[in-house]
């Protein structure tokens, strides 16, 4: 995905449960002395759900992923929210990318293969 609209840019995402979740994303930025955070909140911003892992593939291109293991999503039950920020070195921040979840309960779970 690759943002060139308004920021904050809306990006809804689905979640399957007991699966590795990995999105690459690409901003037109370069990230380089910058920090990139993503989180899950409730609906009413009450309760951080989950707090997304960032891996740059591309500082000066602006790219990179956001993951959440098998075992973060397998707890996932409902809707929620999320966004990205950016921290600039200065310190500064900008919200680039926000969204609803919906999380898919899906089927198969190695887990319970000999049940």
């Amino acid at each position: 995905m690759t943002l060139l609209a308004v920021v904050p840019a809306r990006y809804d995402i689905t979640i399957y449960q007991r699966a590795t979740f990995r999105r690459q994303i690409t901003l037109p930025l370069d990230l380089t002395g910058h920090e990139v955070f993503a989180q899950i909140w409730d609906a009413k911003r009450r309760n951080k759900i989950a707090d997304f892992g960032i891996d740059v593939t591309n500082e000066a291109g602006g790219e990179f992923d956001i993951i959440l293991d098998w075992e973060e999503t397998t707890p996932l039950k409902k809707a929620a929210s999320w966004d990205l920020m950016v921290v600039y070195a200065d310190q500064t921040r900008d919200y680039w990318i926000e969204g609803l979840v919906t999380v898919d309960p899906g089927l198969t779970a190695p887990e319970d293969a000999d049940a």
